[in-house]
């Protein structure tokens, strides 16, 4: 189954979601628990804050919700759902080996998918090498038999023009320069697994809670940002984005798991 410029320009634009059946008004949608789908499988998910974000909205959707955090999820009985930070951020290979050394243990119809953070992004990473080590790395893992999802990086708010400016004039890299990199392996993952495959994380952090996307035109192409509202810090999720961004992502999770 699987050389930065001296200057950048951005025009926001703002367009509908493209979800299937999603609404940018009513009540959200009901929680989808994927545990109900895993029979006598067990799941792993592996991350690192960002995915703490997740698990933490998961909890405050549904209290009987719980993840066991191990590397050892294959010591779990059946139906169970383990969580692990992998890997050191800033070092995506690491995740990589962390991620293959515990799906090793796991049994063919298990379920496993990894995260890398958005800290892995910089102004020298080469996309093309990171997501030809990615996929390389989830198609090992599915020899093995366990059932393998991909999942696009998280992203970064929009930095106030100042800070922009101020960097530029530093020669420091930007969030346009970071999330260009990160919007670009996303890219390549939704093409690559477009008969599905795909946990669509970015997509989901990129959406207002209206429903419009928090989309940028920098040098030219479009870039996505974390939604400013869903956000504490530029980075993490707040209460009530951890909380639509954990529905939607489970419930992607669901629809992909389901018949």
């Amino acid at each position: 189954m699987l050389v930065r410029a001296p200057l950048l320009t951005a025009l926001w634009l703002w367009t509908v979601p493209v979800a299937p059946g999603a609404s940018a008004t009513g009540p959200p949608p009901p929680f989808m628990d994927p545990r109900a789908l895993l029979g006598r499988g067990r799941l792993f998910f592996g991350h690192q804050s960002v995915g703490r974000d997740l698990l933490a909205g998961i909890a405050e959707l549904d209290p009987a919700w719980k993840a066991v955090s191990t590397t050892r999820p294959d010591t779990l009985p059946p139906g169970s759902v383990a969580e692990a930070p992998l890997g050191t951020n800033g070092d995506p290979a690491s995740k990589d080996r962390a991620f293959l050394a515990i799906v090793r243990r796991m049994r063919p119809g298990d379920v496993a998918f990894y995260k890398y953070c958005y800290a892995d992004f910089d102004e020298s990473t080469d996309v093309a090498q990171l997501f030809r080590r990615y996929v390389a790395t989830l198609e090992e893992a599915a020899r093995s038999g366990v059932r393998v999802f991909a999942v696009t990086a998280p992203l970064t708010a929009p930095e106030p023009a100042w800070k922009r400016w101020a960097k530029r004039l530093l020669r420091r890299p930007t969030e346009n320069d970071r999330n260009a990199r990160r919007t670009d392996f996303n890219r390549r993952l939704r093409l690559h697994f477009r008969q599905g495959g795909v946990l669509d994380l970015a997509r989901l952090e990129s959406t207002r809670a209206e429903g419009s996307r928090c989309i940028a035109t920098v040098r030219g192409r479009p870039v996505e940002f974390l939604d400013p509202e869903s956000t504490h810090d530029g980075a993490h999720l707040n209460e009530e984005g951890r909380r639509r961004v954990a529905r939607g992502f489970f419930g992607e999770l669901v629809r992909a798991l389901g018949p």
